[in-house]
């Protein structure tokens, strides 16, 4: 999915303007591939994505931004693993595509649906979620996988 860019976005990590969000939802428009423990997830926990998230963010701020954020990075991710799944409905899609490299014909893929989050004051969470809705989230970002949406109540 191509999405046009009209003006530029206003990328920030900058805490959300809520409080006492208790559940988040994120929908996978295009595969998102993360890998946990050196392996691609055909599950994805909330600290797996929020370790993908937070990899992300460091990444291109570090390479175009002001540098690396200074965030607790270890204490995220352990926040995030008291997060559990109230819902997931997601399956693993392949994408095919051509490898001029290895002038073969190759499959790219990684989980598309929709996962439901569940935990207390979750909005800690949402400027990490929000920069990866514009920059995608996970591996081969560059081929569009990794578009994600969230909503959160």
């Amino acid at each position: 999915d191509f999405r046009p860019v009209s003006q530029p976005f206003d990328l920030s990590i900058e805490p959300a303007p809520v409080s006492h969000v208790r559940e988040i939802s994120i929908s996978c428009i295009t595969p998102v591939r993360l890998k946990s423990e050196n392996r691609l997830q055909n599950e994805l926990p909330f600290h797996v994505i929020i370790r993908g998230a937070l990899r992300r963010i460091s990444e291109l701020e570090a390479a175009y931004g002001d540098g690396e954020p200074a965030l607790d990075y270890k204490g995220l991710v352990k926040r995030a693993q008291g997060v559990r799944t109230a819902f997931r409905y997601c399956s693993w899609t392949d994408i095919p595509r051509y490898s001029s490299h290895q002038k073969t014909p190759m499959l790219i893929g990684g989980l598309k649906g929709k996962i439901i989050y569940q935990g207390e004051d979750l909005e800690e969470f949402l400027p990490f979620l929000r920069y990866c809705e514009v920059v995608n989230l996970g591996k081969q970002t560059s081929f569009g996988l990794g578009r994600i949406q969230i909503e959160w109540s």
